[in-house]
């Protein structure tokens, strides 16, 4: 293979970003942005549709180096649903060969999520030879999750097996998330890739005079224990009125159910639903310490996004979160622990001027840059393929 051409890389997506549901996997699609900036990297992802009636396919290059073939099937009915999961390898497989007639073979294909796209890519190295890699972000392999991967069905774990076992290259976002699928689906090699932060967004700003705000971003479900957080801060306002807790990101029956958990606690608290990335950023920047109070993670974006903006973090030891925390501005804490939360909150409040925004922003900006995880990602591709 010639040096001087750009790779092509063929990503097969379980989950990404589409008009079903604009923010799963958007995570997957950044990295595809940070990548494509030195290879051609060309998304296959399928998905249900409850408003399409028929089959439809929606290709966008996103921008120079990346395309999306995002495909659309109908599940509005009940038996589409029922078939649902034959219709997706339908789906997909049509997509291969679509991809394959204008395009030919891939120089190698990345897998993202290896439940059903996995055995695409299975097929793909058994009938030509080609060579992958995989990405798995579920939380599936914790001990913790409610539906781990040991509680999994036979068939859900030998299909996620078969698409995992032959890859070249077993790419995690976090260490902890490496050795647990080693321990569950079998040795392969491995190699440590955080996600990623758009810094064009994620920048610290000039701070203003402004009450002390803890900040917390999640979808507010039961795992992210979002009462904790108002538990912990209802008993700290008391003794700092001066501060502010914001909670963003809550929708569906939880988000209402955590709304009428705020009204019956004392402190200035206000809540607000999903946001677009771009806001998420700002709301960052607005705020001074990041609360993640997760029983249960892998390696939350929203980490490095808040370190990249410059902002304390405090959050659970769960999975592979101290792996992404900056000694110089980060608390850990249990699981499950109130008091300890409330005690964290405090000493933080009582410390905001002990560390320098700008120097741990640059620090974390390395890490996570687009630059950065593109490059990672380019010299893995190039290391597989010799």
């Amino acid at each position: 293979m010639s040096t001087s051409k750009r790779l092509r890389v063929l990503w097969l997506c379980s989950w990404y970003p589409s008009e079903v549901d604009p923010f799963s996997g958007d995570f997957i699609q950044r990295q595809a942005e940070a990548v494509s900036s030195y290879a051609d990297i060309h998304v296959l992802h399928a998905i249900g549709s409850p408003v399409r009636p028929r089959f439809f396919l929606s290709k966008e290059n996103r921008h120079q180096g990346l395309q999306e073939w995002v495909a659309y099937y109908p599940t509005g009915r009940s038996f589409q649903r029922w078939i649902s999961p034959i219709r997706w390898l339908q789906v997909m497989w049509r997509l291969v060969r679509h991809y394959q007639a204008a395009y030919g073979l891939p120089d190698l294909v990345h897998v993202q999520i290896p439940f059903k796209s996995g055995l695409i890519a299975r097929y793909l190295h058994a009938r030509y030879g080609s060579r992958y890699v995989v990405t798995e972000h579920w939380g599936i392999y914790n001990d913790q999750s409610a539906d781990r991967f040991a509680k999994r069905s036979f068939l859900f774990q030998q299909i996620t097996r078969l698409g995992f076992e032959k890859a070249a290259l077993s790419l995690s976002v976090s260490t902890y998330q490496s050795r647990q699928l080693h321990t569950f689906l079998g040795p392969v090699a491995a190699r440590t890739i955080h996600n990623v932060v758009n810094t064009r967004f994620f920048h610290p700003i000039e701070r203003t005079i402004r009450p002390y705000t803890f900040l917390h971003v999640s979808d507010w479900s039961v795992n992210k224990n979002p009462e904790g957080i108002v538990r912990a801060f209802s008993r700290l306002h008391l003794e700092f009125p001066d501060t502010r807790l914001a909670l963003v990101g809550g929708k569906g029956v939880r988000g209402e159910v955590i709304r009428q958990w705020v009204q019956l606690h004392a402190g200035n608290i206000q809540c607000e639903g999903e946001i677009p990335y771009e806001t998420v950023a700002i709301r960052m920047q607005q705020a001074d310490c990041l609360v993640l109070n997760s029983f249960m993670e892998n390696s939350p974006c929203v980490i490095g996004e808040a370190l990249c903006v410059g902002l304390s973090v405090i959050a659970t030891e769960v999975g592979g979160v101290a792996e992404l925390m900056d000694p110089d501005c980060s608390l850990l804490i249990p699981a499950g622990d109130d008091l300890a939360l409330y005690k964290a909150m405090k000493e933080v409040v009582q410390n905001c001027e002990g560390f320098g925004r700008e120097a741990v922003a640059l620090r974390a900006q390395a890490r996570f840059s687009y630059e950065t995880v593109g490059q990672q990602l380019y010299q893995a591709y190039r290391d597989v393929l010799g």
